[in-house]
Protein backbone atom coordinates (compact mmCIF):
# COMPACT_ATOMS: atom_id res chain seq x y z
CA UNK A 1 0.00 0.00 0.00
CA UNK A 2 1.32 3.36 -0.98
CA UNK A 3 -0.70 6.45 0.05
CA UNK A 4 -2.42 8.08 -3.23
CA UNK A 5 -4.42 10.51 -4.72
CA UNK A 6 -7.34 9.66 -6.94
CA UNK A 7 -9.18 12.04 -9.47
CA UNK A 8 -12.68 12.10 -10.09
CA UNK A 9 -12.12 11.13 -13.66
CA UNK A 10 -10.39 8.23 -12.23
CA UNK A 11 -6.70 8.64 -12.58
CA UNK A 12 -4.41 6.98 -9.47
CA UNK A 13 -1.01 8.66 -8.74
CA UNK A 14 0.37 6.64 -6.22
CA UNK A 15 3.45 7.88 -3.74
CA UNK A 16 6.42 6.22 -1.23
CA UNK A 17 5.81 9.13 1.50
CA UNK A 18 3.12 11.77 1.93
CA UNK A 19 5.55 14.55 1.36
CA UNK A 20 5.77 13.70 -2.35
CA UNK A 21 2.09 13.16 -2.34
CA UNK A 22 1.67 16.23 -0.52
CA UNK A 23 4.14 18.21 -2.95
CA UNK A 24 2.19 16.49 -5.73
CA UNK A 25 -1.48 17.92 -3.94
CA UNK A 26 0.08 21.59 -3.97
CA UNK A 27 2.34 21.48 -7.37
CA UNK A 28 -1.30 22.36 -9.84
CA UNK A 29 -0.83 19.46 -11.91
CA UNK A 30 -3.89 18.62 -11.01
CA UNK A 31 -6.63 20.97 -9.42
CA UNK A 32 -7.21 20.13 -5.92
CA UNK A 33 -11.10 20.31 -6.01
CA UNK A 34 -10.30 17.20 -8.85
CA UNK A 35 -9.65 15.27 -6.29
CA UNK A 36 -11.76 12.89 -5.45
CA UNK A 37 -9.74 10.51 -2.72
CA UNK A 38 -6.87 11.38 -0.73
CA UNK A 39 -5.62 8.56 0.95
CA UNK A 40 -2.89 7.74 3.40
CA UNK A 41 -2.13 5.09 4.85
CA UNK A 42 -2.87 4.11 8.57
CA UNK A 43 0.17 3.26 10.94
CA UNK A 44 -0.83 0.61 12.61
CA UNK A 45 -3.21 -1.55 9.74
CA UNK A 46 -0.40 -0.80 6.37
CA UNK A 47 -2.63 -2.67 4.44
CA UNK A 48 -5.32 -0.35 5.01
CA UNK A 49 -6.23 3.54 3.85
CA UNK A 50 -7.49 5.99 4.96
CA UNK A 51 -8.93 9.44 4.14
CA UNK A 52 -5.85 11.96 5.07
CA UNK A 53 -8.34 14.70 5.33
CA UNK A 54 -9.59 12.79 8.46
CA UNK A 55 -6.76 11.35 9.69
CA UNK A 56 -4.88 12.10 12.60
CA UNK A 57 -0.15 12.67 12.03
CA UNK A 58 2.67 12.18 14.15
CA UNK A 59 5.41 13.82 13.44
CA UNK A 60 8.81 13.16 14.58
CA UNK A 61 12.58 12.69 13.95
CA UNK A 62 12.51 9.22 16.03
CA UNK A 63 10.47 7.96 12.64
CA UNK A 64 11.82 6.84 9.60
CA UNK A 65 9.95 6.68 6.81
CA UNK A 66 10.50 5.84 3.06
CA UNK A 67 11.14 10.03 1.79
CA UNK A 68 12.37 11.23 5.70
CA UNK A 69 8.37 12.51 5.85
CA UNK A 70 9.14 11.93 9.47
CA UNK A 71 5.32 11.69 9.72
CA UNK A 72 2.56 8.44 10.31
CA UNK A 73 -1.07 8.50 9.55
CA UNK A 74 -3.50 6.85 11.85
CA UNK A 75 -7.01 6.67 11.41
CA UNK A 76 -8.03 8.31 14.90
CA UNK A 77 -6.33 10.64 17.35
CA UNK A 78 -6.53 7.93 20.15
CA UNK A 79 -4.59 5.16 18.49
CA UNK A 80 -1.63 7.80 17.75
CA UNK A 81 -0.74 7.98 21.79
CA UNK A 82 1.65 5.28 21.96
CA UNK A 83 3.61 6.31 19.60
CA UNK A 84 2.95 9.98 20.11
CA UNK A 85 4.71 9.15 23.65
CA UNK A 86 7.46 6.92 22.51
CA UNK A 87 8.20 8.98 19.45
CA UNK A 88 8.28 11.66 21.56
CA UNK A 89 5.89 13.14 18.38
CA UNK A 90 4.12 16.46 17.32
CA UNK A 91 -0.01 15.44 16.92
CA UNK A 92 -1.15 17.12 13.53
CA UNK A 93 -4.66 17.50 11.79
CA UNK A 94 -4.79 17.24 8.01
CA UNK A 95 -4.30 21.03 7.62
CA UNK A 96 -1.72 21.18 10.03
CA UNK A 97 0.38 18.55 8.32
CA UNK A 98 0.11 20.19 4.61
CA UNK A 99 1.72 23.15 5.92
CA UNK A 100 4.66 21.29 6.56
CA UNK A 101 5.25 19.71 2.89
CA UNK A 102 4.62 22.27 -0.17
Amino acid sequence: MEPELVTKKGKVYKFDDLNCMLNFYHSGFEEIPDFKFVQVIDFTQPEKLIDAQQAWYIKSENLRTPMASEVAAFETEESTQPFKKEWNGVLMSWGEIQTQFK
